[in-house]
């Protein structure tokens, strides 16, 4: 029988109200794409339990107009705007320099809180004392145009820029203790009703479409409901949200991973639809390696990669927000057929950006997101945690986002990509 996730407690979404849903005060997070759509309702939801948000965004001047209408909503948490392109890997160093600089700042003590950003005199060292807790992979692109170099942008936005982000942030993420009770409850798992489709099938076009622009939705695989474990998930190390889509289901990736020097992801693919999706593919895969090389329980080894598993106790997870009217139909729609959404609005197919988000606070918050479900290995102990999660109900990922090998060498190519080791130093 179908268990959903959520259970008590307030809204999952970000909503309007200031009403403090708490469990977060004192964390510290960061949000990509933070200024509008889900990331923006995402870092309205931590901030309502308390949280000190770091909004990351490529437009600094509306990332501060965002945070300004954050702050005059006088919700418990704080937050404070960084610059950062996740198409440009030396924006990416800086912004992963200053947020170092920033925490030892903040690990000093009360000083530090004139170089946090946080309104009201605030200091970083109120919010996570020094690591971060909370690190939501959300700003995208979709429908772009290649690079000047024929590269495509959807990998690189998508894919590369995340994956070198969170590596540089990892060793900021350890020692973060269990989230509290209650656990955020999430609408869309409350009515969501389960589905006896076939976890891991679907058509290769269908899925939805997440990025910082909005998100789009076709039939997607079925999807199991997640039972809520017992025991705080994460097991003592920070959190990290990957939001992927259902649109990973039609991805295929082909890897080069020859001799040191050569190795690449094939730019075999034209269409900025399956380039789009094969970007999702490797959210889901780069998840999974991540869950592995860097969880409570990650066990390390060369067969599956590197050799750090359990070092940084991370809990990892990617998520599925669904059809959310974010401005995605710009991408899908030429301009003159804008109109065609507005008599889909009443019929409920879309999302508000609120409601989208909610998968992604669940997923950053809850205190029992180690599920036990359908999904679980018959015969394991205990629950597991999530590897994909689709309106707060645990789905079953594509076989190739099951591949443990295919993610062990996405990894190391995507490491040479972006000039990292394959490991981090001991």
């Amino acid at each position: 029988m179908a268990t959903q996730v959520a259970k008590g407690g307030s809204s999952g979404g970000g909503g309007g109200s200031s009403g403090g849903g708490g469990g977060m005060e004192g964390k510290y997070c960061i949000v990509t794409g933070a200024n509008s759509g889900i990331g923006f309702e995402v870092t309205r939801g931590l901030m309502q339990r308390g949280a000190h948000v770091v909004m990351a965004c490529r437009n600094t001047a509306a990332c501060e107009a965002a945070a300004e209408r954050l702050r005059a909503e006088g919700l418990p948490g704080s937050c404070a705007c960084r610059r950062l392109d996740l198409e440009d890997h030396s924006s990416i160093r800086a912004f992963a320099a200053q947020q170092a600089d920033e925490l030892a700042a903040a690990a000093a003590g009360p000083s530090a809180g004139g170089r946090s950003g946080a309104p009201h005199g605030r200091s970083q060292a109120a919010a996570g004392r020094g690591r971060i807790d909370v690190l939501v992979n959300n700003a995208g692109v979709m429908g772009v145009a290649p690079a000047p170099d024929g590269s495509d942008r959807h990998l690189t936005a998508n894919h590369l820029g995340p994956y070198l982000l969170t590596r540089l942030l990892l060793p900021h993420m350890t020692a973060a203790p269990p989230l509290p009770s209650p656990a955020p409850a999430c609408a869309s798992a409350a009515t969501a009703a389960s589905t006896s489709a076939q976890a891991n099938g679907s058509a290769a076009g269908s899925g939805d479409a997440s990025g910082s622009s909005g998100k789009g939705e076709g039939a997607g695989a079925g999807d199991r409901a997640a039972g809520a474990g017992a025991g705080a998930g994460g097991g003592g190390g920070g959190r990290v949200v990957n939001v992927a889509s259902r649109a990973h289901y039609g991805g295929r990736l082909a890897l080069v991973t020859g001799p040191p020097g050569s190795e690449a992801i094939a730019n075999d693919i034209r269409h900025w639809w399956w380039q789009y999706a094969r970007s999702k593919l490797c959210n889901v895969l780069f998840t999974a390696e991540l869950q592995r090389r860097y969880g409570a329980g990650g066990g390390g080894g060369k067969e599956g990669g590197g050799g750090a598993g359990g070092r940084y106790g991370i809990t990892a997870t990617a998520v599925s927000p669904g059809l959310v009217d974010t401005g995605i139909f710009r991408y899908l729609l030429p301009e003159w057929a804008q109109w065609l959404k507005a008599p889909l609005r009443p019929l409920g197919l879309f999302k508000t950006p609120a409601q989208g988000a909610e998968v992604v606070i669940y997923a950053a918050s809850s205190p029992d997101l180690d599920v036990t479900s359908s999904l679980t290995p018959r015969g394991s102990a205990g629950g597991h945690t999530p590897l994909f999660l689709h309106g707060c109900r645990e789905m079953q990922p594509s076989a190739a986002a099951r591949d443990p090998r295919l993610a062990a060498d996405l990894w190391r190519v995507s490491a040479a990509l972006v000039g990292l080791p394959e490991e981090d130093a001991p």
